[in-house]
């Protein structure tokens, strides 16, 4: 499962459209796994990134993974 979202990217490491990185929202949850869809640079210099969320099974709502798991048998 897929979502897109905006977010910042705080980090001195290169980063390319394309690439999959782990996002930490919380010291006390897993990281998530993001993938960079677009990269912008804001007029401050700043550069912001559009990425698609993906998502362990573990993570979502029981009737989300009820409802996939009906529809993927089918």
């Amino acid at each position: 499962m897929a979502n897109s979202t905006h977010n910042k990217m705080y980090s001195e490491s290169t980063y390319r459209v394309g690439d999959y990185v782990y996002f930490e929202t919380s010291s006390s949850s897993p990281y998530q796994i993001r993938r960079i869809e677009e990269l912008n640079k804001t007029p401050s210099g700043n550069v912001e990134a559009k990425v698609m969320c993906f998502y362990r099974r573990r993570d979502l709502p029981t009737p989300l993974v009820q409802l996939a798991d009906k529809h993927q048998s089918e």
